[in-house]
């Protein structure tokens, strides 16, 4: 089975780390952002994919070798001119004429299921129905909603009736007059995990100049409940989308790595995927840092061999690559990320310090 994995997009809410590496491959918990979906991919059958790329390809096209197995193959696509989803997806539709069912994944996202078999189940959903697409949805589960966030809005059959913020919806014509009548009457907010399932079929809908799926693609077909929302109503949705979300992320994940915490799921999608593609890692990194991390009293993603580290303090979590050297007085908050970070002489009271999981470090020294 094929996927198409969308990696071409600017990044700009997490610059000046996206000055030098595309979004998909910033490393988060040091692996790049690209190994979640992959790996969710990997669980319901997909060996080929297809990725587009607009700034950086040689950047992702490491991250690719690195995340493949031997079984699987990779196509990726560089855009000359910036696309969006839609005209990236028509770019690349004569990889998938012959394919009944296609996979779409954004190559950023950050989410987990409740249960991974439900990625299965997503899957034989789709097959088994005359949706022309499916969406992996996770259920928004507050009702203070944020007016300039989009939700896709489903009714109680799941059916994708409209897409936008509450207020958008109402200028479409529903009489939703308060937030609570979304959840107890027609319609209910989902949010868009990044995972996608499509039918041959919706290729016909895409044209280059049409640039964003959801609103130039689908939004004319929405009223003929073509396309279907199969809802996750425990997962997670991480926003990794700009600094201070893409730390809570860090955060939450590493809290349930190492601490005690009710997110049991979260923990064992994240050892599976240590497991996957950092078994290194897993076999030490993981384990010496749940101990390190219980002795600190925070939550520490170690590195496989932390070496020059006597002088190391963290408050907070920090999140540590291979063969970190730290010479010196040193003070860690928040968040360190990356592979061979060497650093002599102070560090203090640093946010966020960012190489990437290959060569080429970047780094921002902003004090709090």
């Amino acid at each position: 089975m094929k996927a198409f994995v969308l990696c071409s997009g600017l990044g700009k809410r997490l610059r000046p780390f996206t000055y030098s590496l595309p979004k998909a491959s910033m490393p988060f918990l040091n692996l790049p952002l690209l190994s979640y979906g992959w790996f969710y991919l990997e669980q319901m059958g997909v060996s080929q994919f297809v990725l587009n790329s607009y700034l950086f390809p040689e950047r992702l096209k490491e991250d690719v070798e690195f995340l493949k197995s031997p079984s699987q193959t990779t196509d990726l696509v560089l855009e000359e001119k910036l696309l969006d989803s839609g005209g990236g997806f028509y770019e690349v539709r004569d990889h998938f004429k012959n394919e009944n069912e296609i996979f779409y994944l954004n190559g950023d996202s950050l989410f987990f299921p409740s249960d991974l078999n439900l990625l299965k189940q997503f899957k034989e959903d789709f097959i088994q129905n005359s949706f022309e697409s499916s969406f992996f949805g996770v259920a928004e589960k507050t009702k203070n909603f944020e007016a300039d966030k989009g939700y896709l809005w489903v009714d109680k059959d799941f059916i994708l009736r409209g897409i936008g913020s509450e207020n958008e919806m109402l200028s479409k014509g529903f009489s939703l007059k308060r937030t609570k009548d979304v959840v107890q009457k027609e319609l209910r907010p989902v949010q868009f995990s990044g995972l996608a399932l499509f039918k041959p079929l919706f290729l016909k809908s895409l044209a280059k100049d049409k640039s964003h799926i959801f609103w130039d693609v689908m939004q004319p077909h929405l009223s003929k409940g073509k396309y279907k929302v199969f809802v996750d109503e425990q997962g997670v949705l991480l926003e990794g989308g700009d600094e201070q979300s893409y730390l809570q992320a860090s955060e939450l994940c590493l809290k349930s790595l190492f601490l005690d915490s009710s997110q049991t799921e979260i923990k064992s999608i994240l050892e599976k995927v240590f497991s996957r593609f950092d078994p290194e890692d897993k076999k030490v990194g993981l384990q010496f840092g749940k101990s390190l991390s219980q002795k600190l009293g925070v939550p520490l993603l170690a590195p496989s061999d932390l070496r020059g580290q006597e002088h190391l303090t963290v408050e907070g979590f920090a999140v540590l690559g291979s063969q970190v050297s730290i010479i010196g007085k040193s003070f860690l908050k928040r968040s360190v990320l990356g592979n061979s970070i060497s650093w002599r002489g102070d560090v203090t009271n640093k946010i966020l310090i960012q190489s990437s999981h290959f060569p080429d470090c970047v780094t921002s020294n902003k004090e709090e």
